[in-house]
């Protein structure tokens, strides 16, 4: 275990803030999740052994920033640094490095993206660029290992502004190995191939305009969070339209409850490409009038049995959620 980088990233964090609002002599309180500290500590700890680990804050680091007073709330710490500690790093870094230089260029109305490549590469010839596809940013910018800039700067062009954020690599390593991850380019497979059904093996093309995306938001416990899907225009595939299914015959079922459904819904005609590719079914409740007064969602699986030559079959079971029985559910 070594502070070295806890260090640095203090440091960075300070500098950066200095460099937007300016100095002064005060305490600054930084805020941590777990997951980042341990990143930045090499270590595995518990909340209860990292409050312990940052009770040793070495006599390297306290000589520039001072004790550290540290708190926390359940995997959330607050890391308050003294004010010698904001008036060392104004001394030793004030209005110099790379930060200073990309926070006065930002602050220029006429700001580009291509102004912001080319602040980069006036201090390496080799950099990392990734445009990205999503609704937050629209180009990711690193330097190369070595550099002594480990941070992966994201930028928005805006119109009038650039805005950007910067945030170390681990934290898209933790999602990544906690959830399957297919980039852009890479290859989607899945499906069941018999009778009507069909397997895929699709490459992957998602924007910011992909029908059913999702935003995925780290939580203080290092744990993530995901928005409500959004409809889109696009299918997240390349080369494929979005595609709306035709020819389906919808007929609401009598319903037996022989598998806990209240209601049923069976899909037949045309169903063989809607139920290979369906993954998740929403069900409005529309109570007795004509407005939805809830909304639920249920996953699928498209290598169900029935899909194969019955057509697809849909109950809606009961559950907490569900506990009244005069009610119209509509699909």
């Amino acid at each position: 275990m070594t502070f070295d980088k806890l260090e640095k990233n203090l440091m960075d964090v300070i500098q950066e803030e200095q460099a937007k609002l300016g100095f002064r002599r005060e305490k600054i309180r930084l805020y941590y999740p777990l997951t980042t500290l341990n990143h930045l500590l090499d270590t595995e700890d518990t909340a209860e052994q990292m409050e312990i680990t940052l009770a040793g804050q070495p006599e390297s680091m306290t000589r520039k920033l001072g004790n550290l007073d540290v708190t926390r709330r359940g995997d959330r710490f607050c890391l308050c640094i003294p004010e010698e500690g904001s008036a060392y790093v104004h001394e030793h870094f004030a209005e110099t490095g790379f930060i200073y230089e990309l926070i006065q260029l930002i602050g220029e109305h006429d700001c580009k993206l291509e102004d912001i490549r080319r602040l980069f590469l006036s201090h390496s010839e080799n950099i990392y660029v990734e445009e990205m596809q999503g609704e937050d940013f629209d180009v990711m910018i690193r330097f190369p290992e070595g550099m002594g800039d480990p941070y992966c700067y994201c930028f928005r062009d805006e119109g009038c502004h650039v805005i950007y954020h910067r945030f170390l690599p681990e934290d898209y390593a933790d999602f990544a190995a906690k959830y399957p991850v297919v980039k852009n380019g890479e290859t989607l497979v899945g499906g069941f191939s018999e009778n009507n059904l069909k397997a895929y093996s699709e490459t992957a093309n998602v924007t910011v305009n992909t029908n059913g995306l999702k935003t995925a938001t780290e939580n203080e416990d290092g744990t993530f969070s995901f928005s409500a899907r959004k409809t889109g225009t696009e299918s997240g595939i390349q080369g494929t339209d979005l595609k709306v299914a035709t020819g389906i015959e919808p007929e609401v079922k009598t319903a037996s409850g022989s598998y806990g459904e209240f209601l049923r819904v069976d899909l037949n005609g045309n169903y063989g490409g809607l139920g290979a590719a369906m993954q998740a079914v929403k069900w409005d409740y529309y109570g007795n009038g004509n407005t939805v007064l809830a909304t639920y969602g249920t996953k699928f699986a498209a290598d169900n049995w029935m899909h194969k030559k019955m057509g697809i079959q849909l109950g809606l079971t009961h559950s907490v959620r569900y506990c009244d029985s005069n009610r119209s559910v509509h699909n």
